[in-house]
């Protein structure tokens, strides 16, 4: 226990105290197997301590060290891998507040999200690509810069509450521009013919397009929408959930929960819109005077 306790401060800067039991457990990483269970054992442990319901002086002092692997392709152990990861970095951003790393992890989310939502959607125009990051880098940022600066009147840069903020936006402005596009795509397949005709009869591009953005913009307010309507009645959201059993009052839970809820819904709409409706113009071809529909598999 020394010698490893040795290796742990050597390797990787972690305190652990040989006096404990140390509680190894190395296997394959799965939801359903005992790493949770032994997480949330250790969970349902911690809470009964600082409730006062169990003293700690009656818990054996006790290190859990977890070790786990698993395949490239299974998206439950990449989540939990991010997870552990994201938690480091950001106690070491709430420890040491910088304006630049605070910035850096923000423009790393962006990118992750572009990355995403372009992956998904292969086949598309550079100029549509680049429509599609400049929709989701203005549009998120300015709606998170108001919610943070205007309605939480704090600093932009203040990592406790930008990175978390900005996590919820830009991930439901991910999900809502990939859903759109997706089904833009899919409804202008076999519909070649259809707009050349309209074309040809002096109709305007935009004018052709524009019943298929209004679909694709639909669809992609479709889950922000059900989510709406459903909460309070079918379901508590995670971020109200939390506070409440962090211990807030529910009325103080559910005015930030409104309050987050306007700012997805703000979001969601301008990044689909903009994507949408600035990347349909992109599929004009001047020269030609024909819309060049984007790729899909299979046609």
């Amino acid at each position: 226990k020394e010698d490893f306790t040795a290796y742990a401060k050597r390797e990787y800067g972690f305190d652990l105290d040989p006096n404990t039991m140390f509680n190894t457990m190395v296997k394959r990483l799965h939801e359903y197997k005992r790493q949770s269970l032994k997480i949330l054992a250790l969970i349902a442990k911690y809470a009964d301590i600082k409730s006062g319901r169990v003293s700690a002086d009656d818990v054996l002092p006790r290190t859990v060290i977890f070790g786990a692997k698993s395949a490239p392709g299974y998206y439950l152990a990449k989540m939990t891998i991010q997870l552990i990861l994201s938690g480091w970095v950001l106690t070491y951003l709430f420890d040491r507040p910088n304006s630049l790393w605070t910035g850096l992890y923000l423009f790393v989310m962006m990118a992750f999200s572009i990355h995403r939502v372009l992956s998904k959607n292969p086949g598309l125009s550079p100029s549509f690509r680049f429509v599609i990051g400049l929709s989701m880098t203005l549009g998120g940022f300015s709606i998170l810069a108001f919610f943070v600066m205007a309605v939480a009147r704090r600093s932009f840069f203040d990592p406790q509450y930008v990175i978390p903020l900005g996590g919820m936006l830009l991930g439901n402005a991910m999900n809502s521009v990939s859903l759109g596009i997706k089904t833009f795509r899919e409804t202008l397949v076999g519909q070649q013919a259809r707009m050349e005709a309209l074309a040809c009869l002096g109709a305007d591009s935009g004018d052709i397009l524009q019943p298929f953005v209004i679909r694709a913009l639909e669809t992609a307010m479709v889950p922000t929408l059900n989510s709406m309507v459903g909460m309070g009645i079918v379901s508590l959201p995670g971020m109200m959930t939390g506070q409440i059993l962090a211990g807030a009052p529910p009325l103080l839970a559910i005015l930030y929960q409104i309050s987050i809820m306007i700012a997805i819904a703000s979001v969601v709409t301008l990044t689909s819109f903009a994507s949408l409706y600035a990347g349909a113009r992109t599929l004009y071809d001047k020269k030609t005077q024909m819309i060049r529909l984007p790729e899909t598999k299979g046609h």
